[in-house]
């Protein structure tokens, strides 16, 4: 598309945008639109569970998440992959694949493979935020081109925008987006917790037993009987 030949050969900031609708918009609504026994199914089964056992650990998925994803805005490794069109292409499948990882984790779709608490999930979203905040702040900060294959055409599209502000406008586009989408997801969740929660009191715990604004009150049943 246009769009795309913006982003490969003139606009660094163009590419900063499709990364990142791409990890934090469009893979997120993809985990939403699976329904959660048909990626139970295909990932669930005797053949992949031990593998996702591995690969789908939450602590791994962190890590490599955010490696990959920093790792990339290297200056030398972009260009590096950039150059060679099957290694990005590999590069970019593996990181598309963590990043469904991580997406099933903070929403949390599908409670038989990632069953954690609505504390860790937001716990999880604010780590990885923190950990994802030097690649915006690198990229406002630094006043050199770092990018080889916008150097040669820079400022061909928009006169104005050199290397340097080009590069300023990603990482600003890129935390934009980013902690956009997890707050988003943050509210959501804790919107569905005090949902849950709400419907949990007043429910009887036993026959004299009963939660009331979150207070644990033991009824008289004996009194009552009478």
């Amino acid at each position: 598309s246009p769009f795309h030949l913006i982003a490969k050969h003139y606009l660094f900031s163009a590419h900063m945008f499709q990364l990142a609708i791409t990890f934090f918009v469009i893979v997120p609504l993809l985990v939403i639109s699976i329904p959660a026994e048909v990626y139970e199914k295909l990932s669930w089964n005797y053949k992949f569970r031990s593998t996702m056992k591995i690969a789908g650990n939450p602590f791994l998925i962190f890590i490599v998440f955010n490696l990959l994803f920093s790792i990339y805005f290297v200056p030398n490794v972009f260009n590096t992959l950039h150059e060679f069109r099957l290694l990005y292409i590999f590069y970019y499948l593996i990181l598309l694949l963590y990043a469904f990882f991580m997406w099933t984790i903070v929403i949390g779709t599908f409670k038989r493979i990632y069953n954690l608490k609505p504390l860790y999930r937001i716990a999880f979203i604010f780590f990885i935020s923190m950990a994802l905040m030097p690649i915006g702040f690198y990229h406002l900060l630094v006043l050199s081109a770092r990018y080889a294959p916008y150097i040669a055409t820079e400022a061909q599209f928009i006169p104005i925008l050199t290397n340097v502000y080009d590069q300023q406008l990603a990482g600003g586009l890129l935390k934009l987006i980013q902690l956009s989408s997890f707050i988003y997801v943050m509210y959501q969740i804790v919107k569905r917790w005090a949902i849950e929660m709400q419907e949990k009191d007043g429910d009887p715990l036993d026959e004299s037993l009963r939660v009331v604004q979150g207070i644990v009150i033991r009824t008289n049943q004996s009194t009552k009987n009478k």
